[in-house]
């Protein structure tokens, strides 16, 4: 036989167990057979025992083929073996009447046991030939054979033969059960397996909720199952608020902890129908079926208190909010993806109104992020076209009325159509990337201006520039500072970067970083609109701030306003105190320059001097004799 007909014991030792098995039941039952023959001392025993001896001896030589591994070679001798010495049998012992031809069918099951298709297609073949000869014999006499009536020697022959079927009927239905039985286990992992896939392709592993995909699809669901004008579908769209601060602050396995207790809450707002689902990070979507009447309003009312509730988590109880957008369906569209979208939109919306509230989305909303978008993309192209440019408002030195240093502002007049204020376009790039881009460049432009004035013979001028909290978290804001500067050739000690009180009270770790980086580098830093937020004045000796900016709300009121007065007053005096300079920022008129003078101010900006001028006007400023008017003395 070749190898790819044989194979090795140990590569099937079950097959080759039961083969030895059937080996040594058959050669027990030939030795019993031939006993019985021998007892029975009939006319043709002496032939049938030689022929039962053969074959005892030929199958105890089948034992070192399987030693050997040739299991099939083993089981084609046996096989050939068997239907030869049974066949024999028969025209020794009377032909079809004989019981040795009960083990015919038993030699048919073996040989689609341990045979494989060409044996068994051989020996079924021989078999029905020697049935059909041996059945033609019986019929026409051809070869003259014993007529036999049933006695004991042919009862004990079948009570041998249907032994050993009996044996390998038990050997095999035992197998076939066992077969069956790890079948019908292994069907029952596979469904567990497939049950496990639809939940992995359809649930969110760590919430439970459904993702995004599977939700998509019970959302066209319900969609056709809507009623005319009678029933909606309201699609809230959550992100929970400083949602990042939690995995800052603690470490993100609370913050996973955080995320599973929000879905669990989400869910018990719900009615068996309705979709909980899970978009990804720290974004919920909730889709409702209800009547038109459904107040969603008190429902995101809901929402929001049944989230604000403290957690218990990590040993302590933390707190946290969202914003939630509100988009209905068909009002608002149909597409998933375009009513997810729409509440998106109004979610962010949400947040830019101060967090922890809900916003419905609307055409307006649509009108003005269509502007923001607008304005972006006219952004980008005036960068990319150095279309924007920088104006310049002075700082007075109070005491000498000199100009000691400039706020470089952003303008963007070229490429814009519509004449859009900064006022309107700033706060709209300082909620995208673009911050950094345009930061970038106005920090670079601001540095290399300062410089060419000093090298223009105007020394002590100095700049300052704003920066936003998003600039500050980008994590090569350090970076740009140190290659403005190194670029420019403008000494540290003469860029001044102006912040709000928000950024510092962020508590951010990278932020702070890079504030006491830029300060080592001798970077002063300002404080914009002192006095209109939290003003907790721990910060200021933590950061190492140099400057406070009074806010123009206080200074335009400081004359006729003694609570104002107070606070100026007060925010100046604690400035002299902790060491730091203090500049009023929006003076405009002489009585609130000479009353500030008094008070110890040490700097003021504000139209009483000049408005944000372009740059070849702000050196004309400077190159003056005296560049500004000076207050009336106090």
């Amino acid at each position: 036989m070749n190898n790819k007909n044989s194979f090795r014991e140990a590569d099937n030792p079950f097959l080759s167990k039961r083969f030895r098995q059937i080996l040594w039941g058959t050669e027990l039952t030939l030795l019993l057979g031939m006993l019985n023959s021998l007892f029975a001392a009939g006319e043709n025993a002496p032939l049938t025992i030689l022929t039962l001896l053969g074959l005892m001896a030929g199958i105890a030589s089948l034992f070192r083929l399987l030693k050997r591994g040739h299991i099939r070679l083993a089981s084609a001798f046996y096989l050939w073996l068997a239907a030869i010495g049974l066949t024999q049998l028969l025209w020794i012992n009377g032909g079809l009447g004989d019981s040795a031809a009960l083990a015919y069918p038993v030699l048919l099951i073996f040989a689609a046991l341990f045979g494989d298709n060409r044996v068994f297609v051989s020996i079924f073949i021989f078999l029905m030939a020697m049935i059909l000869l041996l059945g033609g014999n019986s019929l026409y006499q051809w070869h003259p054979m014993p007529q036999q009536s049933p006695g004991p020697e042919q009862i004990a022959d079948m009570l041998l033969i249907t032994a050993l079927s009996g044996y390998a009927a038990w050997l095999f239905g035992k197998d076939m059960k066992k077969a069956l039985s790890d079948l019908h286990r292994e069907n029952l992992r596979v469904l567990e397996s497939q049950r496990t896939i639809r939940t992995l392709a359809h649930r969110d592993p760590l919430t439970g909720l459904v993702n995004r995909s599977y939700c998509e699809e019970i959302y066209h669901t319900l969609l056709a199952q809507l009623d005319g004008q009678h029933r909606v579908l309201q699609l809230y769209f959550l992100d929970l608020d400083n949602f990042k601060n939690i995995n800052d602050s603690f470490n993100h396995s609370i913050g996973d902890e955080l995320l599973v207790a929000v879905a669990g809450r989400l869910r018990d707002l719900l009615e068996k129908q309705d979709i909980s689902c899970r978009l990804g990070g720290d974004e919920f979507v909730l889709i409702l079926k209800r009547y038109r009447d459904f107040s969603s309003t008190d429902f995101a009312a809901r929402i929001l208190a049944q989230l604000a509730r403290p957690h218990p988590l990590a040993g302590t109880e933390i707190e946290i909010t969202a914003s939630v957008g509100i988009a209905i369906v068909p009002d608002n569209g149909i597409e998933f993806d375009d009513v997810r979208k729409k509440a998106d939109l109004a979610m962010y919306k949400a947040k830019q109104g101060g967090r922890n509230t809900f916003c419905h989305y609307s055409e307006a909303l649509q009108r003005e992020t269509m502007k923001k978008t607008a304005i972006l993309g006219g952004l980008r192209e005036a960068l990319k076209n150095d279309l924007l440019a920088l104006h310049f408002q002075p700082k007075i030195d109070l005491q000498t009325g000199r100009i000691v240093s400039a706020e470089a502002l952003l303008r963007w007049e070229e490429g814009n159509p519509d004449h859009i204020h900064p006022d309107e376009f700033i706060p709209v790039i300082e909620s995208t990337e673009l911050i950094n881009q345009i930061g970038s460049w106005v920090i670079r432009k601001a540095c290399e201006t300062c410089r060419a004035w000093q090298q223009a013979g105007f020394e002590g001028i100095s700049i300052a520039v704003n920066v936003s909290s998003n600039q500050l978290a980008h994590s090569n804001f350090e970076t740009m500072i140190v290659e403005a500067l190194d670029r420019s050739g403008l000494p540290p000690h003469c860029l001044e970067v102006e912040l709000t009180e928000h950024v510092l009270l962020q508590n951010n770790p990278a932020v702070s970083h890079q504030l006491q980086n830029i300060k080592d580098l001798g970077v002063s830093l300002a404080i914009d609109d002192f006095g209109t937020g939290y003003s907790n004045l721990s910060y200021l000796t933590r950061f190492k701030v140099d400057v406070l900016k009074l806010d123009k709300s206080f200074i335009s009121r400081i004359n006729h306003s003694p609570e104002h007065l107070a606070i100026v007053t007060a925010i100046i005096g604690m400035a002299r105190i902790l060491g730091l300079r203090t500049i009023a920022e929006g003076v405009e008129a002489e009585q609130e320059c000479r009353l500030l003078k008094q008070l110890g101010c040490d700097y003021a900006q504000g139209f009483l001097w000049s408005k944000a001028l372009p740059e070849p006007e702000f050196r004309a400023l400077l190159a003056r004799p005296c560049p500004v008017r000076t207050c009336i003395p106090g």
